[in-house]
Formats: structure tokens, C-alpha cells, sequence
């Protein structure tokens, strides 16, 4: 899966205060974290580096950029934070090492083999944390204190429920595409680099 991120300064001395109600994970120095709306739903897998007590970059795929500026916007309102776009794309190396441009390694393919899922904007939105097994890869701090849309995430699971999950696929068609996997049931697959390797968000049919 081919992404381009793309960082967001967020700058202000509550910036880190900020994003930790936001997100679904602790912030860290360099962690993975995940930015949900209200309904629980998934916006951003995002990389957040901690530059200074008052300097943060949430790096997201490129095409979500003006996305998650309004909605950082929105919800920093009373948090006396700015964002501002930085300009350079980044990557990271297989040491959390960021780089300019392009990496020898391809970070986020390496990210995406391992089974984690970078939203673009046909798909951001649409699924929850589970349906992404963020929750397997250790995105939901279930220990954390209050973010968006932690009622709706902490309800899927003591319901133990969740209507779809991602699973590797490998087809002879070209990626994306959309296959009918069963009646009244679209699985939407993205693209790997491999040759018809990608990733399918299936329905759970339960007996």
C-alpha cells in the first residue's frame, strides 16, 4: 500500500494535553495513534512526533491533510492551539527515523505488511478501530482517560461485536476494486505493492 504523509504542526503549550483527548493511545515522543470522530469511526492512522512541550506533528496520508486540519481546528478551539501544514512529505526508516522525500524503506508498506492500515479519504470514516484490528496492534489505551468517541469504541467492545474485520487477501484482479463477497455486503479492497496482495474489510456473518 503506497501512502505519502504528510505532517501537521500543532503548536501551543496545551498542544500535547490536546491531542491525548483526541486520540486513542497515550502520546508519546514517536508513537502510532489513532484519531476517531464522535460516532467512533475512524478518521487517521497518524504518526505523532513530540517535538517540544509545545510542538507536536501528527503525520497523516496526504490526501487527508485539509480533513483533519478542520477537524483539529474544530476541536482545538479552547486549547489555545495553531496548526499550521508543513510543506516537505516524510518517511521513516526501520529505526523510527524520519526522513524528507523518499525512504530506502518503505516505512508504511513495512507498517501495512505487519497488518496496519493507513486510511486514505475513500476510506476514512467509514470503520471503527476494530473492524481495523487497531485494537490488536495496541491503538486503543483501554487505561486512558476520556477522547473522542471512547463511548462508542468501549461499547463494540464489552459487546464483544463488531460488524466487519480486516483481513489479507490476495486476488488476480487489479487493486482497488470493489467485490460483491455477499448479498447486500461490499468489501472494499486497497492496493499493495505486492502483485494482488491487498486488504479486505469483511462482514462478520455470526449463526
Amino acid at each position: 500500500m503506497k501512502s505519502s504523509l504528510q505532517a501537521i504542526s500543532v503548536q501551543g503549550k496545551k498542544s500535547i494535553s490536546f491531542l491525548k483527548g483526541i486520540t486513542t493511545a497515550e502520546v508519546r515522543n514517536q508513537s502510532l495513534n489513532v484519531f476517531c470522530n464522535d460516532q467512533g469511526k475512524v478518521l487517521a492512522l497518524a504518526v505523532i512526533l513530540v517535538h517540544s512541550d509545545s510542538e507536536c506533528w501528527v503525520c497523516v496520508d496526504q490526501s487527508l491533510v485539509s480533513m483533519m486540519i478542520e477537524h483539529l481546528q474544530f476541536y482545538g478551539r479552547f486549547s489555545s492551539v495553531k496548526m499550521m501544514v508543513l510543506e516537505q512529505q516524510l518517511s521513516f526508516n526501520e529505526h523510527w527515523e524520519w526522513v524528507q522525500g523518499d525512504s530506502k524503506v518503505d516505512w508504511v508498506e513495512f507498517q501495512y505488511e505487519k497488518g496496519l492500515v493507513f486510511l486514505d479519504k475513500s476510506t476514512s470514516g467509514k470503520y471503527t478501530p476494530q473492524m481495523l484490528a487497531y485494537d490488536e496492534h495496541g491503538l486503543i489505551d483501554w487505561g486512558k482517560g476520556c477522547y473522542l468517541g471512547q463511548e462508542v469504541i468501549t461499547r463494540i467492545s464489552h459487546l464483544g461485536r463488531s460488524k466487519r474485520h480486516l483481513y489479507r487477501v490476495r486476488s488476480g484482479c487489479d487493486f482497488p476494486t470493489v467485490l460483491q463477497a455477499t448479498e447486500g455486503s461490499l468489501v472494499v479492497l486497497d492496493e499493495a505493492q505486492a502483485s494482488g496482495l491487498g486488504s479486505a474489510c469483511v462482514r462478520i456473518t455470526r449463526s
